[in-house]
């Protein structure tokens, strides 16, 4: 039986509780506020990111998330099990955090060859932000919860299958 992670970034804006019952890992963007260095969606709240936006003097500002990370976190997800991780990006367009996924997934299996037929990683370019690309990950994490897709990874190798819809970009 597949055991799947659904993966995004926290720019999807997926509410604490939400992920948390549906068991969606979000890896937090960095933001600088002023002086100091912010994990986006952990170390502050909506409302104080929106008073520091009206008090700060500068804009604050996010960097992208590392391959680096994303290797860490495909590591972990290997180790605890997990057969199967979809990773949901912030639109390519306006990040490397895409590419940054794409490339850690080559060098995760560069170092596990292993890997290649236990465990799949697909990494989805939402070609949006916010919780335009935030729902379709909940609802795809919920389908297979209900287990609309039925444990069966051939459901979804191309996005196909009856998880297709809750995975696709809106």
């Amino acid at each position: 039986m597949a055991k799947i992670l659904f993966l995004t970034d926290s720019a999807a804006d997926i509410p604490k509780s939400l992920r948390e019952e549906l068991g969606i890992r979000v890896m937090p963007f960095p933001i600088a506020m002023g002086e100091r260095e912010l994990r986006d969606g952990e170390d502050f709240t909506p409302q104080e990111f929106y008073q520091a936006l009206a008090e700060e003097p500068k804009i604050p500002t996010h960097a992208q998330l590392t391959t680096y990370q994303f290797q860490q976190c495909y590591e972990e997800t290997w180790k605890a099990g997990y057969t199967d991780l979809i990773y949901t990006s912030i639109n390519s367009e306006g990040s490397a955090t895409y590419q940054n996924a794409v490339q850690a997934r080559g060098e995760f299996f560069e170092d596990h060859p292993e890997a290649r037929d236990a465990f799949s990683i697909r990494v989805i370019d939402s070609h949006t932000y916010t919780m335009c690309y935030g729902y379709p990950v909940a609802g795809g994490a919920d389908g297979c919860r209900r287990r609309l897709c039925g444990g069966d990874r051939r459901l979804y190798p191309g996005l196909g299958g009856s998880c297709a819809g809750a995975l696709c970009p809106l």
